[in-house]
């Protein structure tokens, strides 16, 4: 019997979702992001949170997407968590899109052939870029540089 239940935790164990990296990405006005990496795929999907919350908010969600096959890499924003940058001490006009820009390029620079944004409704600054030309100009400017 314990032979079967050690085998079973070794096939288990095998199987299991890796813990995430947590890792600081530089922003180009010289703030820092500090971000949560799972996976190594070539796909990539970035989070943000929004309002109160903080990258851990998106554990159970970065390690489904990891777990389906994408690499995630789960920011707080400056200001949040240990983030911090310029504009950091007012959340409304913070330069977020910088922090998402930072993400975005250090996936591309890391490997990363395509990657997607999902913002939760309360991101502040990104969310309102979303969807726009800025924000399409933001995701070009990070996978061209």
């Amino acid at each position: 019997m314990r032979f079967l239940f050690a085998v079973f935790l070794t096939l288990f164990a095998s199987h299991a979702t890796p813990a995430q990296t947590t890792i600081s990405l530089l922003t180009e006005d010289g703030g820092t992001v500090f971000a949560d990496l799972y996976g190594k795929s070539e796909r990539a999907v970035v989070l943000v949170h929004g309002g109160r919350f903080t990258k851990e908010s998106w554990a159970p969600q970065a390690r489904a997407l990891q777990a389906a096959g994408y690499r995630v890499l789960a920011i707080d924003l400056r200001g949040c968590g240990k983030s911090h940058g310029p504009g950091d001490s007012n959340l409304d006009t913070a330069p977020h899109y910088l922090d998402v820009l930072a993400a975005v390029r250090y996936l591309h620079q890391n490997g990363v052939k395509t990657a997607g944004t999902k913002a939760s409704r309360h991101s502040l600054n990104f969310v309102r870029a979303r969807g726009t030309a800025a924000h399409r100009a933001i995701m070009w400017k990070a996978i061209s540089s």
